[in-house]
């Protein structure tokens, strides 16, 4: 996100809200997580997304994926592959990426993945795209990214 640049994010009722970027997220340079500001007295009342523990997805379950240009897309698919990261000191690996039989266009990054409870478990970045890369970043990732952001305004 350009410090210069401003950012904007129009809803299908025509309210129009000014974003602030809250955080890059350094694995992806294409992710960006901003916060809306709400103007005093706007009674608007947004629900957040309830992010699943990705460390517990398993092969063949069932995933919905959202996205769009100029027009939305649903896919539903497989979970076909769970990409491990090295072992922590207690022989315990995370998990790095996500493969589905869904192919999410290139272009299109910030499509989340979703179990069919409607829990985030992964979001389409360029980091994890390429002809070998898993095509989702798992949600622990971004809820780790998104925690030490908070963690480190509260020390501020």
């Amino acid at each position: 996100a350009s410090p210069d640049s401003k950012y904007t994010a129009a809803l299908w009722s025509g309210a129009v809200y000014t974003l602030s970027p809250v955080i890059t997220f350094a694995q992806s340079p294409d992710v960006v997580f901003f916060e809306i500001k709400k103007e005093s007295g706007d009674k608007a009342v947004f629900t957040t997304v309830i992010f699943g523990n990705s460390d517990t997805l398993k092969l063949g379950q069932s995933v919905v994926y959202i996205s769009g240009d100029d027009h939305s897309l649903v896919s539903v698919g497989r979970v076909t592959g769970l990409k491990k990261g090295n072992a922590d000191s207690n022989g315990i690996s995370s998990l790095e990426g996500i493969e589905t039989d869904i192919v999410p266009k290139d272009s299109l990054t910030g499509g989340p993945l979703i179990t069919l409870s409607g829990q985030v478990v992964g979001m389409s970045t360029l980091a994890a795209t390429g002809p070998t890369a898993p095509a989702f970043t798992p949600s622990n990732i971004l809820q780790t990214a998104l925690s030490n952001k908070n963690n480190n305004s509260a020390q501020n």
